[in-house]
């Protein structure tokens, strides 16, 4: 039997554990119907989401059985909070999501919280999309300082900019056509910000807010890891499969990591090399395209 993307993310669960799935929508990893111990977390309850589902045309309509009930209705950014108000804090053993993470304006805020829900060596297991492999393309890597920015800030929505990066940064793969389309859509985009700017709340747009490779979200994770900020380690990010890559961190705490600066240094040295390869590949294989053109 081969192996599925639901069992690279479930590698540390076990069904008797007890667990968080952060928006599963119509594809739970650990749903409960399949014998899962696991809460479901979502902005919108149950009922919403078959609504929603329903008239997305995107979306199978045998799909809309496996949208199950949510259990924590509200924001994954304040799961803590969440888990707090049903006494349950430091109970769970697992946290999986896909392809949420980048959507978080506050990551730094989501991992402390993932760290009062878990257990002492609970798992925090994702599949995050590799920005190379999908629309974020054009982008950049996401920097450590923005991860802080929006922590400092305390975030709750995307900002402008960040809305403003997807609307003329993402690409389309259109038929007929060689080389992925960057979007057309300058004009629209800083005329939207122009009008949202002034405004007194501006409405949440949903966007990628972050991206990453393998490498460069491994670093940030050791980076936060020493600054006190995560209480999480990395114990494996895979290779991009496709256009994902999976990650399993472990609640160790939080850290004093001065009495190994010199090793962190070492290895946040390796990434950053390691960064630079991807970055020299990329241009290789993008040079040879056009050659060959």
């Amino acid at each position: 039997m081969s192996t599925t993307r639901e069992d690279l993310v479930r590698e540390h669960i076990t069904k008797d554990q007890k667990g968080i799935e952060v928006g599963p929508w119509f594809s739970p990893m650990t749903p409960k119907r399949a014998g899962y111990n696991c809460l479901a977390l979502d902005v919108f309850d149950g009922h919403t989401l078959r609504q929603r589902a329903a008239v997305d045309p995107n979306i199978p309509k045998d799909k809309i059985g496996s949208i199950e009930e949510v259990d924590l209705v509200g924001t994954s950014t304040e799961i803590a909070q969440l888990v707090s108000d049903r006494n349950e804090l430091g109970t769970f053993d697992y946290i999986v999501s896909s392809h949420n993470f980048e959507h978080l304006p506050n990551p730094i805020k989501f991992l402390q919280g993932c760290g009062k829900v878990l257990k002492p060596n609970g798992w925090l297991s994702m599949a995050i999309p590799d920005r190379r492999a999908c629309f974020d393309r054009y982008k950049s890597n996401s920097r450590l300082s923005e991860w802080i920015a929006a922590y400092f800030e305390d975030r709750k929505q995307p900002t402008l900019a960040q809305v403003f990066d997807m609307s003329i940064l993402s690409s389309l793969d259109p038929p007929k056509k060689s080389v992925p389309q960057i979007a057309r859509s300058l004009k629209e985009a800083f005329e939207s910000w122009s009008v949202c700017k002034d405004l007194p709340e501006t409405p949440y747009q949903d966007v990628h807010c972050w991206t990453f490779t393998p490498t460069s979200f491994e670093l940030l994770i050791i980076e936060s890891g020493l600054l006190g900020l995560s209480p999480f380690v990395p114990v494996h990010v895979s290779k991009t499969m496709g256009n994902e890559f999976f990650v399993h961190l472990k609640h160790v705490g939080y850290l004093d990591g001065s009495e190994k600066s010199a090793e962190f240094y070492d290895r946040r040295q390796a990434l950053f090399e390691a960064l630079r390869a991807e970055s020299n590949l990329v241009e290789k294989r993008w040079r040879k395209f056009h050659l060959w053109k």
